[in-house]
C-alpha cells in the first residue's frame, strides 16, 4: 500500500474501515489487503477492547483463505478464550482440522459449533444447516455415506435449498450407487463449486444446456474435476454427440487424445487457460460442464455401457509394442502406488513401495505408471536396495499421449485409484483397482467394481483398512494369472 492510500485509511472511521475490509474479505480478491486493514482495526482495539473478538475473527479468516492454517487456528483459538459461545469459530477450526486430516478435532468442532448455534436465538438458520452439513461432510469418502446422507437430510430441513448441500449430498448418493439422485444433486453444485466459473465464452448470459436433442444447437463442454475425472465423464461424450453439436474443452494434457478420438469435433486444451481466443469463431448456444451431462445418460446402472471408448495414437501404440519386445516375453504389468492430494484423499489412495514386494518378486516386467516428475531417483534406490526392476520411463509419463500408447500395450495394469485406473478403462486395458475402504464415489459403490469400465476390477480393503490383505489377495489373482498367460 502506498503513502497516499496509507492516508485515505487513516482518515476513514473505523465502521467504513471495518466495512471496506469485510467487503474485500467477501470478495475474496485482495485477502492481504483485508488482513492489513483488519490489523489496522485491532491494533485500535487493544486500547479499547471494542469488538476485538469480531475482528480477530477476521483476521483468523484471512489467515485461514491465505494457508496459513497454524495462525488461523491459533486466532479461532484465542477467539474462543474470549468469547466463550463463538460458534463461528469453532466451525472455521473444524474446516482447518478437516483440511488437516484430523477427523476427530474436526467432528468435535463441527458439532460443538451446531450445538451452539443450536441455543442461540442470533444465529442464523444459514449457520445452523452450513454446521450440520460440514460434520456430515466429514463422513464422506469414509465408507459411511448413509451416515453423512443423515446429516444432508437434516441440513436440507434447517436451511432449504442451499447449493453446497447439494453438491455434498449428491457425492453420497454416488457411493451408495444412487445415480440419479446423485447427478441431479451434483448438477445443483456446479454454481457453488465454480464448476463453469469464468466459462460463459464471451457470452452474457449463455444458458446451461438443458439435455434436449437438437442438431441446430452448438454445445460447449468443459471438463472438469481432476484429469481421471474429466476421461471418465469423457465417456458420455458419444451419447451428448448422437444429440446435438458439441465443442470440447479439455485438460491440455488431454487435448489430442479427445482430437484424435473425437475427429468431427471442434477440441481445445484451454481449460486451464482463463482467456479464450476460439469462441468468437463458432456459434455457441449453450454451454455444460462436462459430469452434468450424467443427469442426462447415467441415471441408473443399465445406463452405463462400460465399453472401451478411446484409443491411442497408432503410431505411438507400435512405437511402445516394440519397446516392450525387446524386454522379452513375461507378461508387462503396468503399477502405479500414489494418487491424489490432500482434498482428494491423498493419504488413502497410496501404498509404501515395499508393500508391493510380493507383487514385484513374481515373473513378470512390471512398468512403473506413476506420475511424479521426482520420482525417478526413489524408484533407483528402491531396486538397488530390493533386487527387483520397476522400469520407469519420465518421457513416456510426461506425455500423456505417450503414456495412452503404453497403457494400450500392456498385459494388466495395477494401481490405487488415480487418473491412469481411468484412462486404462477408456482404453479397455485389463486393471485391477487396490481400493481402500474410504473411498472417493469414482472407485464405485463399496465392495462392487466401478460401472464406467467393465475391464476394471476392484479389489476392496475392509474396515481395518490395512493394505496387507489387499496385497495377498492380489498376489494369489496374479499367480494364478501368471499362469494363463505363460500357457498361451
Amino acid at each position: 500500500m502506498n503513502n497516499r492510500e496509507e492516508g485515505k485509511v487513516v482518515e476513514m472511521s473505523g465502521d467504513d474501515l471495518y466495512k471496506q475490509a469485510v467487503n474485500i474479505l467477501l470478495e475474496g480478491k485482495d485477502i492481504p489487503k483485508a488482513m492489513h486493514f483488519f490489523n489496522l482495526l485491532y491494533n485500535h482495539s487493544i486500547k479499547d477492547k471494542k469488538y476485538s473478538d469480531t475482528i480477530l475473527f477476521h483476521i483468523g479468516s484471512c489467515a485461514q483463505k491465505m494457508g496459513y492454517s497454524g495462525m488461523a487456528a491459533l486466532a479461532f483459538n484465542h477467539c474462543i478464550g474470549m468469547k466463550e459461545n463463538f460458534h463461528e469459530a469453532y466451525n472455521n477450526l473444524g474446516c482447518i482440522y478437516k483440511n488437516e486430516l484430523l477427523e476427530d478435532e474436526a467432528k468435535a468442532h463441527f458439532a460443538k459449533a451446531f450445538e451452539i448455534a443450536t441455543n442461540k436465538s442470533d444465529a442464523s438458520q444459514k449457520d445452523r444447516g452450513e454446521y450440520v452439513m460440514n460434520l456430515g461432510s466429514m463422513y464422506i469418502g469414509t465408507g459411511t455415506p448413509h451416515k453423512a446422507l443423515e446429516y444432508f437430510n437434516e441440513s436440507e430441513k434447517i436451511f432449504k435449498d442451499n447449493d453446497m448441500n447439494h453438491w455434498n449430498r449428491s457425492l453420497a448418493y454416488f457411493e451408495i450407487g444412487d445415480y440419479a439422485k446423485g447427478f441431479d444433486e451434483y448438477d445443483s453444485g456446479e454454481r457453488v463449486r465454480d464448476r463453469m466459473t469464468h466459462r460463459d465464452f464471451g457470452l452474457k448470459d449463455l444458458p446451461f444446456w438443458d439435455g434436449k436433442p437438437d442438431k441446430n444447437k452448438t454445445v460447449v463442454l468443459s471438463g472438469e474435476q481432476g484429469l481421471g475425472d474429466e476421461i471418465m465423464f469423457a465417456s458420455m461424450i458419444p451419447d451428448a454427440i448422437r444429440d446435438t453439436n458439441i465443442i470440447i474443452e479439455a485438460h491440455p494434457r488431454l487435448a489430442d487424445l479427445f482430437r484424435l478420438n473425437f475427429p468431427h469435433v471442434p477440441v481445445y486444451g484451454t481449460r486451464k487457460d482463463p482467456s479464450m481466443m476460439w469462441p468468437p469463431f463458432h456459434k455457441i448456444d449453450a454451454r455444460l460442464a462436462m459430469g452434468s451431462l450424467g443427469k442426462f445418460y447415467r441415471r441408473t446402472k443399465e445406463s452405463f455401457p462400460g465399453m472401451p471408448y478411446l484409443f491411442a495414437d497408432p503410431k505411438r501404440v507400435i512405437k511402445y509394442a516394440s519397446k516392450l519386445k525387446t524386454m522379452g516375453n513375461r507378461p508387462k504389468i503396468g503399477i502405479s502406488w500414489r494418487g491424489g492430494n490432500i482434498e482428494t484423499g491423498k493419504l488413502n489412495r497410496y501404498v509404501p513401495l515395499e508393500l508391493l514386494l510380493p507383487l514385484l518378486r513374481l515373473d513378470a516386467d512390471f512398468i512403473s505408471l506413476q506420475y511424479d516428475k521426482n520420482i525417478y531417483p526413489k524408484i533407483k534406490e528402491f531396486e538397488d536396495k530390493h533386487g527387483v526392476a520397476l522400469n520407469h520411463w519420465q518421457d513416456m509419463i510426461d506425455n500423456y499421449d505417450e503414456t495412452a500408447a503404453l497403457v494400450s500395450n500392456l498385459d494388466l495394469i495395477i494401481s490405487v485409484p488415480q487418473s491412469v485406473i481411468h484412462l486404462a478403462g477408456a482404453l479397455g486395458t485389463p486393471t485391477w483397482q487396490l481400493a481402500p475402504y474410504k473411498a472417493l464415489w469414482q472407485v464405485g459403490v463399496h465392495g462392487e467394481d466401478p460401472p464406467w469400465y467393465k475391464c476394471v476390477k476392484n479389489i476392496w480393503q475392509d474396515e481395518s483398512c490395512k493394505w496387507e490383505p489387499v496385497i495377498e489377495k492380489t498376489r494369489n489373482e496374479l499367480c494364478s494369472l501368471l499362469q494363463k498367460l505363460t500357457v498361451n
